[in-house]
């Protein structure tokens, strides 16, 4: 299981975050490796220009998203082990899946919507 943000967390950049990204290990348009998923860890959070919605992490060969990793997680894990999804998988930014950076939808900027849809009361 994955635990939610807090609305304390809206306000954590989370640049600089060891996280850990989830996908199906396709590493160009034509090849998947279906149903195989994979997992990779010490993915960091950088810092992006594209604006306050988005978070990012480098793009590093072998972590990072590609082609049909979209929807994915951006994991966190927390000082008592468990795991708090602060991204959704939106975006790459090279074609060839490797380099620039992976954009992902953060999770704090809809608290708000996740609360109304689900009738879960985020704190």
């Amino acid at each position: 299981p994955v635990c939610l943000p807090t609305r304390a967390d809206a306000n954590k950049t989370f640049v600089g975050a060891s996280t850990t990204i989830t996908g199906w290990g396709v590493n160009n348009f034509y090849r998947a490796n279906y149903p195989e998923l994979y997992f990779a860890k010490d993915v960091e959070v950088v810092k992006c220009g594209h604006g306050e919605n988005v978070l990012c992490t480098d793009a590093n060969p072998g972590k990072a998203v590609c082609f049909g990793d979209s929807g994915g997680p951006l994991n966190y894990e927390m000082e008592d082990g468990k795991y708090m999804q602060i991204g959704v998988n939106q975006f790459v930014t090279n074609g060839k899946c490797a380099g620039g950076h992976n954009g992902y939808a953060r999770i704090t900027s809809h608290l708000g919507f996740i609360q109304e849809i689900t009738g879960i009361v985020i704190e």
